[in-house]
């Protein structure tokens, strides 16, 4: 740590000196970022963690137990707001909408259904997972959204924070892809 960043996370720890947050902001945005590059996140996102992580240190400046644990302490934070920011990407992959876990079953066999009908209907909805999961993220989340639950073009864009037209674009993408895979079969393509 140089003198100059010892200096401004003395003052920030002491009384709270807004313009020593604002010098370790300075001084710290850039290798954070690289930090977090590292991961699976486009740029925005990194962005967003790297606000996360200081925002954190702000708050949490007067826990710091010395100066010079300050470094180790700041890639503590970093190091946890990655791996939630990773816990929270897997959980809304899951879960959000236009998640693959949210694509849909066909319907339980109906007294009647022939298990052969069935059992083909399965296969078909486990290939559609398949060749939705090869699509970029975006992508299939945009196509989701639209086909499966019916969200207007500009919801989507509210939603994802993407705008209208991006979302056009992801889906006319999507829908291209799909088109030159081929029909969904059971056969794994």
């Amino acid at each position: 740590m140089d003198e100059a960043l010892r200096r401004a996370v003395t003052r920030a720890r002491s009384d709270g000196d807004e313009a020593a947050f604002r010098e370790i902001d300075a001084r710290l945005r850039k290798g954070l970022a690289r930090f977090f590059a590292r991961g699976p996140w486009p740029r925005d996102e990194v962005d967003d963690l790297v606000q996360m992580t200081l925002t954190r240190v702000y708050r949490n400046m007067g826990t710091l137990a010395s100066v010079d644990a300050f470094m180790p302490w700041l890639f503590a934070i970093a190091r946890n707001v990655r791996n939630s920011a990773a816990a929270d990407r897997t959980a809304l992959r899951r879960s959000e909408p236009g998640g693959l876990d949210l694509a849909g079953e066909p319907a339980d066999e109906s007294p009647g259904a022939r298990p052969e009908a069935t059992a083909a209907a399965r296969e078909q909805v486990a290939a559609l997972r398949r060749a939705l999961e090869r699509l970029p993220a975006r992508q299939r989340q945009c196509l989701l959204l639209r086909a499966r639950d019916g969200l207007a073009y500009e919801e989507i864009a509210t939603l994802l924070r993407l705008s209208a037209n991006t979302v056009r674009n992801h889906i006319a993408q999507a829908r291209e892809t799909l088109r030159r895979a081929g029909p969904v079969t059971g056969d794994g393509s």
